[in-house]
């Protein structure tokens, strides 16, 4: 079971982001989107962290 980074017991289950089609790449997000296809699994990783940080920034703002 993974746990995000800080979390101190494993009773929340973090269900796996990425998926691979064919040779593209795709991420997941909690809200149901599925976003993609990137070239590599490292691209997809890249955008999703600047999707989190950019959904953590309209958070702070609203």
């Amino acid at each position: 079971m993974e746990q995000r980074q800080g979390e101190q017991n494993n009773t929340h289950c973090r269900a796996k982001r990425f998926y691979q089609i064919n040779d593209e790449w795709f991420f997941a997000t909690r809200e149901q989107l599925q976003v993609g296809p990137f070239a590599s699994l490292e691209e997809a990783e890249m955008q999703l962290n600047f999707f989190l940080r950019h959904a953590a920034e309209g958070i702070q703002a609203g």
